[in-house]
C-alpha cells in the first residue's frame, strides 16, 4: 500500500542523499578531472 511505499521510499531517499554527499559517485564528468 501507500503506507509501505512511503515507509520505504522515505528512508531510501535519505540514504541516497547521505551517500551522495559523503561518497560522490563518478557519474558527473566535472567531479573528476
Amino acid at each position: 500500500g501507500l503506507e509501505m511505499d512511503d515507509f520505504v521510499s522515505g528512508p531510501r531517499e535519505l540514504l541516497l542523499k547521505l551517500v551522495e554527499e559523503n561518497y560522490p559517485l563518478p557519474q558527473k564528468p566535472n567531479v573528476f578531472p
